[in-house]
């Protein structure tokens, strides 16, 4: 078995900045007590557990030892509603890619995403190409920004996670 590995963010899909601003607008207010966004601090290639430990210590001047999980939930949802009225566009070739790729015997494809896995599922659904990326279970496959603070942790999660399941011949 192969593994192709995506980003989701900017590679796959393009999500309105706007939606994905106010919907961790409605997380940090909800979750944290505080009026922030993600834009707050350069959240370009961060994680959600960077970025939500970046705003809330930049905020509040104290470093967030633990990330509820209220704070995951709570911005995916957000988002979700935010992406019904503003869909994410597929970018240019993806698709068929994807098609292409699924197509061939012995490949397996996941995502390696800041995102968490239920921000990352709404955003595959609104693109529509969650198909693409989900297991026998219905869950997205992949690494998490939400069980990472750095790319560098994501894609050794994804070797880890992925290398167990290789057959080697």
């Amino acid at each position: 078995m192969k593994y192709v590995l995506f980003d989701i963010d900017s590679t796959l899909i393009e999500a309105h900045s706007q939606s994905n601003k106010g919907a961790s607008r409605v997380m940090f207010k909800k979750v944290f007590g505080i009026d922030a966004n993600e834009e707050m601090v350069p959240f370009r290639g961060m994680t959600e557990n960077h970025l939500i430990r970046s705003v809330t210590e930049k905020i509040t001047g104290k470093k967030l030892d633990k990330i509820p999980q209220k704070a995951y939930d709570i911005w995916a949802d957000t988002a979700k509603a935010a992406l019904k009225k503003s869909p994410a566009k597929t970018m240019p070739g993806i698709g068929k890619l994807l098609q292409d790729l699924t197509k061939q015997k012995g490949i397996s494809l996941a995502v390696v995403t800041g995102n968490s896995p239920k921000r990352a599922l709404y955003k595959l659904q609104s693109a529509k190409m969650v198909k693409y990326f989900t297991n026998k279970k219905g869950e997205v496959e992949g690494s998490f920004g939400s069980n990472a603070d750095n790319r560098e942790e994501l894609i050794l999660n994804a070797k880890k996670k992925y290398l167990k399941k290789l057959t080697i011949k």
